[in-house]
């Protein structure tokens, strides 16, 4: 990869968007209780909203993918920002029930349609084809620096705000600026030959191609299974305070550990994979990983003196999940997609691998609300969703599905 200044910049400024441009639809993640309060929402009520964002983020994935295949506009890359920053001020004034239901379908569309597949092509192309790794695992651990220290500085200004309705109405209002912000300085710094696709296909010819790849849906699977994963690791701190009767210290550690745990595993994944010249391959050692921690969740016994082999476990269960995250896009590569499908490939891969998104969190608050049988349904269905990541990974290895001799090669 050549490290110019117009390539750096032009990643930390994308990197930086995708980081930020989705802490307002899950400002649920950081600020659960204050948002509840402030709004005076029910867990189901709020439940309602996240579903509503998923939804219609979902189907904006695809559209989206296929739009930014198609115009080389900068309006591309400001309009979400824009869009999103204007729903957060419309948002901090803390709207009635219907209007929080209308804001979290129009982030839906703005946090998601024109922005995620656009910027997720540009940066693949600053590098070649075994640059993928880095650029890819170097993008999910940025992701995490940065939402990690936008949250530092935006915690510490609700601390000081006295963390009532007034603090986190300026929580807010400080993401929606960051948008606003981020829209302009992507605009400035993305230079105009990363924006421009050069367009050999109909939509209708594109959508063809998309459709009828089987490497497309091996993207799909994969990424369902890491992302249900990612999904379900959230849900290991309680698990902890539940079978080893751990403190609550020890709860809060695990949750701040994911970020040095993305950071490190996103980083050594991208590199092994550039190494051996294959993100599949990497991903199925990832999945024999994860397989190897939920065993120890299943099978070890549940006192305090097991507890440090627990510990390991999440550590390897969390470097390894992070570690697949951050090669979700280096198998476009991989696969020879032709330069004309990347965005459609994209909203596709998204659209069916966040599926999860939908469900997962309703799903299985409702199995560990009946205690540890809960947690044994959790970690059962994650035995299901690794086991499919590792076929379809083993799948792709052998050869079985051919790579598709169409596609325009990187150098």
């Amino acid at each position: 990869m050549n490290y110019g200044f117009k390539k750096i910049s032009t990643f930390m400024a994308l990197v930086f968007g995708l980081a930020l441009i989705f802490e307002l639809p899950y400002i649920r993640n950081s600020f659960y209780v204050p948002i509840c309060q402030a709004l005076n929402l029910t867990n189901q009520e709020f439940g309602v909203l996240s579903s509503i964002y998923s939804l219609v983020s979902l189907v904006m994935y695809i559209v989206g993918g296929f739009l930014s295949d198609r115009f080389n506009s900068r309006w591309l890359l400001f309009l979400p920002f824009a869009g999103t920053g204007a729903l957060g001020f419309w948002f901090s004034g803390f709207p009635e029930y219907g209007e929080l239901k209308i804001i979290f379908a129009l982030m839906g569309i703005t946090t998601v349609m024109t922005f995620y597949s656009t910027a997720i092509r540009i940066l693949k192309g600053l590098g070649s084809r075994y640059e993928q790794g880095r650029i890819f695992g170097w993008m999910e651990a940025g992701k995490g620096i940065f939402a990690g220290l936008a949250f530092f500085v935006i915690q510490l200004l609700f601390e000081s705000l006295g963390e009532g309705r007034f603090g986190f109405e300026w929580v807010i209002k400080a993401y929606a600026i960051l948008n606003i912000m981020l829209g302009i300085g992507v605009v400035l710094v993305v230079p105009d030959e990363y924006l421009y696709v050069e367009q050999k296909m109909t939509l209708r010819q594109e959508i063809r191609t998309v459709l009828s790849n089987p490497r497309v849906w091996i993207m799909c699977l994969v990424v369902f299974s890491a992302y249900s994963m990612y999904a379900l690791l959230s849900f290991v701190p309680p698990f902890f305070l539940k079978a080893y009767n751990s403190s609550m210290e020890v709860s809060r550690s695990l949750s701040t550990w994911r970020y040095g745990m993305q950071i490190v595993g996103a980083i050594l994944a991208g590199c092994l994979a550039d190494k051996v010249r294959s993100s599949y391959k990497i991903m199925f050692g990832g999945f024999i990983i994860m397989l190897a921690s939920i065993l120890v969740f299943i099978i070890q016994p549940y006192d305090i003196s097991s507890m440090m082999l627990g510990l390991l476990g999440f550590i390897a269960l969390s470097i390894a999940v992070y570690g697949i995250k951050g090669l979700y896009y280096a198998m476009i590569s991989e696969n020879s997609i032709d330069t004309s499908c990347i965005g459609g490939t994209v909203g596709i891969v998204a659209a069916v691998g966040y599926l999860p998104d939908t469900f997962m969190h309703s799903m299985v608050g409702n199995w560990i609300d009946s205690g540890m049988d809960g947690y044994y349904k959790m970690f059962s269905f994650a035995v299901i969703v690794i086991l499919i990541g590792t076929i379809v990974t083993g799948i792709a290895l052998t050869g079985l599905i051919p790579v598709g001799k169409g596609g325009r090669k990187q150098k």
